[in-house]
């Protein structure tokens, strides 16, 4: 008796608990992140550039846009529209994620016991490292939610291939999805091709599927030569290769790192991050324990799971993605993701009621730790005046009333958010001694001559280590260029100091 009524009142308070956690997570991580350039143009991408030529990435983001869109019409470039764009997105991943983890604990484990849901607990505080990835809006985020909500409609083809409005919308968001991140191309459509080609003997629906997800791959790569045809679209691309055993060790070694930056164990390994990291390979083997129980039924995401979780090790460790990048551990967030699925499957095989106990008190404890933990360094982080040399710039530049000027990319977009666009930063590059217009998410009119603009700045750092993309050109190759700077100012910032070099005419006719 009262072990009903704890089960009654117990599932309420967890989901409670859960939902408050999934929003805290959210507002610490859109609150406290500390962004850069790249993440800067992620929120004013839309409004800023598009207005003119089209500069695109190959992973665009598409499904972003909606929301940067809405929050720069409300609020600009400010402080609420970067934390709005980044609450929401973060919001939406994790609780799409959390609808298919409750669909998953439903569909193969039958009973929704409070102790399923833990390895969800767990993954909701994975860590800093994870979040500090995930929260930014010019980085994959929502696109998970995506691929996992189409996963349920893929391992439900039997009851709703049927339905054709259904089935059309989920192709169009494959679509979409591919256009938005070719990273799911190699890591979802094509296993997802692969699992519903090996089921086709389970009914002609599968090879339905397989037939309409290669369509929309299909029409991924349309879509691009299409777009790269149009004279005002740009786009950059770069196509992986297969790395050498040199590469394949260097990628071994970055995907070690890799992991455990995500648990947040770096700089300093302790046991939390020990105890975390054993829980890998457990979670592989419920993958697997997942996989041979469900391998010969209708089952898509038995057999999808796996796939999935290797192929992102795969393209990880045998491609030349990383090339040698210690910054490349947002492409191991996917196996983040599939983990606490493989966890969950495993705790629901453990025999032993003792060792289920054990297994599920280590999950919550560690939960609750990296909550705490993840609560405490977004704080830090947030409120040790990170920005202290971009106002330091930002004030400097406004001082002398020039509110238009060109510098590296990486203190471009940073800078003109700080000034809430009252200060506009172009980024620019030097090559053979020469200053070019660095047509990376930038817009062609900022470097074409504007009659309204009387007075420009560049601001750089003549030792290189500030603004590196600028170490080639010197004052000289400067003064040859644009002609002598009205004054040369030093800011001194705690990062070194930078170089305002300062014009009473309009520079951008000389480029």
């Amino acid at each position: 008796m009262n072990t009903k009524i704890n089960n009654r009142y117990f599932k309420p308070f967890f989901f409670t608990i859960l939902i408050v956690n999934i929003l805290v997570n959210s507002f610490f991580s859109a609150k406290f992140n500390i962004l850069n350039s790249d993440s800067v143009w992620g929120n004013i991408l839309l409004p800023e550039i598009f207005r003119s030529r089209i500069y695109l990435n190959l992973d665009t983001y598409l499904f972003h846009y909606p929301f940067t869109y809405i929050a720069s019409l409300f609020f600009g470039i400010s402080n609420m529209a970067v934390f709005l764009n980044t609450f929401v997105l973060v919001l939406i991943t994790l609780g799409t994620y959390s609808i298919f983890y409750i669909y998953f604990v439903h569909r193969y484990l039958g009973k929704q016991k409070f102790i399923y849901f833990l390895p969800l607990l767990f993954f909701i505080n994975t860590s800093w490292g994870f979040y500090s990835n995930l929260a930014h809006p010019f980085i994959r985020n929502v696109e998970f939610g995506v691929v996992f909500l189409m996963a349920i409609y893929f391992n439900n083809l039997k009851k709703l291939h049927k339905n054709r409005v259904l089935a059309i919308l989920t192709y169009l968001l494959l679509l979409l999805l591919l256009l938005s991140d070719p990273y799911f191309l190699y890591l979802f459509a094509i296993p997802l091709v692969m699992v519903l080609i090996t089921k086709s003997s389970k009914g002609k629906e599968y090879a339905a599927a397989a037939k309409y997800v290669i369509l929309s791959i299909i029409g991924y790569f349309i879509v691009f030569l299409f777009l790269n045809c149009l004279p005002y679209v740009v786009i950059f691309t770069r196509n992986p290769a297969l790395s050498n055993i040199n590469g394949i060790i260097s990628n071994l070694t970055l995907f070690t790192h890799g992991m455990l930056l995500l648990l947040s164990a770096q700089p300093r390994i302790n046991i939390f991050s020990i105890i975390e990291f054993g829980l890998f390979p457990i979670g592989i083997y419920g993958l697997y324990l997942l996989l041979k129980t469900y391998y010969k039924e209708h089952e898509i995401i038995s057999v999808l799971l796996p796939l999935c979780f290797c192929s992102t090790i795969f393209a990880y460790l045998f491609s030349d993605v990383a090339s040698g990048n210690i910054d490349t551990n947002r492409y191991l967030i996917f196996l983040f993701f599939i983990l606490p699925l493989g966890l969950c499957f495993f705790l629901s095989k453990i025999n032993s009621p003792v060792f289920k106990k054990g297994f599920s008190f280590v999950l919550l404890i560690l939960s609750i730790i990296n909550f705490v933990s993840l609560s405490t360094t977004f704080y830090q982080a947030g409120t040790n005046n990170p920005y202290k040399k971009n106002y330091s710039i930002v004030n400097a530049v406004s001082k002398y009333g020039v509110n238009d000027g060109y510098t590296s990319y990486w203190n471009a977009a940073i800078n003109t958010y700080i000034s809430s666009n009252k200060s506009r930063f172009r980024q620019i590059s030097c090559n053979n001694h020469h200053i070019y217009p660095y047509l990376w998410v930038s817009a062609n009119r900022w470097y074409e001559v504007n009659n309204e603009i009387t007075k420009n700045f560049i601001l750089i750092d003549f030792t290189g280590n500030l603004t590196p993309e600028l170490k080639d050109c010197s004052l000289s190759d400067i003064t040859q260029q644009f002609g002598k700077p009205d004054r040369i100012v030093a800011i001194a910032t705690n990062k070194g100091v930078f170089s305002l070099l300062l014009f009473n005419h309009n520079i951008a006719g000389k480029f």
